[in-house]
């Protein structure tokens, strides 16, 4: 097995991203793929794609150490 992961990371707006917060993040993004598949028929549509990063965006409100983003 590898090294135990570090538990939080600072991105460059200094939030403080958890595992957990990562891993949401990740999930959320992979559900939606015309957030990241050019091939998508939506992914041109750039209004959608603003909108479906403000639900991930909003869904990640859980975590407390990231509210604000």
């Amino acid at each position: 097995m590898s090294a135990p992961r570090e538990a939080s990371l600072m991105n460059a707006d200094n939030f403080i991203w958890s595992q957990k917060a990562e891993v949401a993040l990740l999930e959320q993004v992979r559900e939606v793929k015309h957030l990241w598949d050019p091939q998508d028929e939506l992914y041109k549509k750039h209004i959608l794609r603003k909108y479906a990063f403000q639900r991930v965006a909003d869904s990640l409100k859980m975590f407390p150490s990231l509210q604000g983003i």
